[in-house]
């Protein structure tokens, strides 16, 4: 059950998984304090993930727990304040081992300051290796408040800027029938040239909303139909 800011819960959490040496209950900890998924619950497991090291056999756990804390819907909503957090843990840590942990949970969370920040990252260090890893965890964005921030990423229009390429896999991979329509908007009206990177796409639509939208886009004779073969 997600507890209350600043509630004195917190600090106990904090104190226990700081004294606790038995792994299956740091694993049971680290856990809760995902299914919580409040800024305090994720600023517990940040500051535990600090003092560990790679040879620690609770650290797979924790770093799994941050990765994906965005996963855990309440009342089936994404939690935006807690990107905040990862944001200035992105920041801090973007060219350290514990890039790809932040820059999943950044994308789990979807919350569109957060998308920028990745985006921002590819646009203008294309070949680092932060730019890398933020490339690899777009395509796990669920959050369709992030459409706008791709939308014009993906108005670059430019298949050789990387920001450009990056917002638009993320987009064919969310599963969002608004997402879906901005791609064949574009396709509707692209050259010859265009048609692999539309079908590439295309491939990766398989919700039926999506689909739909697409169906009718051939229908209308608005799609080129290369891209569909």
């Amino acid at each position: 059950q997600q507890t209350a800011p600043g509630d004195p819960v917190y600090a106990q959490l904090h104190e226990l998984i700081l004294a606790t040496s038995d792994i299956n209950q740091l694993i049971l900890l680290t856990d809760l304090l995902r299914e919580i998924a409040t800024p305090d619950a994720l600023q517990i497991l940040l500051d535990f993930s600090s003092r560990l090291d790679k040879g620690n056999g609770i650290a797979p756990d924790v770093h799994h727990a941050i990765a994906s804390i965005g996963e855990n819907m309440w009342d089936d909503r994404f939690h935006p304040e807690l990107s905040p957090l990862l944001e200035n843990e992105w920041r801090q840590l973007a060219n350290t081992d514990h890039a790809r942990m932040i820059a999943r949970a950044i994308a789990s969370v979807g919350a569109p300051e957060g998308v920028n920040l990745l985006l921002q990252e590819i646009q203008n260090a294309p070949n680092s290796s932060s730019s890398q890893i933020a490339k690899a965890v777009l395509p796990e964005i669920r959050n369709p408040a992030a459409i706008p921030v791709l939308e014009n990423y993906f108005a670059l229009n430019d298949p050789h800027q990387a920001a450009f390429l990056a917002s638009s896999q993320a987009l064919a991979s969310m599963g969002n029938g608004q997402a879906t329509q901005v791609l064949l908007q574009w396709a509707s009206s692209a050259d010859d040239a265009a048609v692999p990177l539309a079908q590439s796409w295309f491939n990766e639509m398989r919700d039926p909303d999506s689909l739909l939208i697409a169906k009718e886009f051939i229908d209308q004779g608005l799609i080129i139909n290369q891209s569909m073969k």
